[in-house]
């Protein structure tokens, strides 16, 4: 795949804007307009690491720098940096062994959790579900997650009473 630029040519049009002469609001709307397009996708992890600073406010960053590091004390795993697709801007996988776990997509200060539970995944999550609260786990399974042998769940991070929820989930994969 080809290099894409980080700004497009509009987008390079703000980088004359005078920051110190815009407002707080002024600001950060300037921050979400300067974000990549046309799937950018930095050269190194520490460039990544930058951009997802960008692309969250400093409330979302903070959960998905807690989220990551209770996945890395669990499974060993800081995750791995991938290019966005639609409008996800950057993604950031997690894996034990080879095997997938979740994923973590950046959109506009919106760090969202993405896990995709297989046929036989379904399966054990079914042995179980009666142990997962109805409201954040359970209706996004059975109602937004998509029908078949395959369902893809995706959850807030900012709702942290979700979290030990959201691990057992993983969990349930990682077995």
């Amino acid at each position: 795949m080809e290099k894409k630029e980080r700004y497009t040519d509009a987008q390079k049009i703000f980088l004359k804007l005078k920051k110190n002469s815009l407002s707080d609001e002024e600001k950060d709307m300037l921050r979400k307009l300067m974000l990549p397009r046309n799937h950018y996708f930095p050269d190194t992890a520490e460039e990544c690491e930058e951009l997802a600073h960008e692309i969250l406010n400093p409330e979302s960053y903070v959960h998905f720098y807690d989220f990551r590091a209770m996945l890395y004390e669990q499974y060993g795993d800081s995750g791995e940096w991938c290019r966005g697709i639609k409008d996800t801007i950057l993604f950031c996988r997690f894996r034990k062994g080879g095997k997938s776990l979740c994923s973590i997509a950046f959109r506009a200060d919106f760090p969202e959790l993405i896990i995709t539970l297989g046929e036989k995944d379904c399966r054990v999550f079914e042995k179980y579900r009666h142990q997962f609260p109805r409201d954040g786990i359970l209706w996004t399974y059975d109602y937004f997650s998509g029908g078949g042998r395959q369902r893809t769940l995706h959850y807030e991070l900012s709702e942290r009473w979700l979290w030990p929820h959201y691990l057992r989930i993983i969990e349930l994969k990682a077995n």
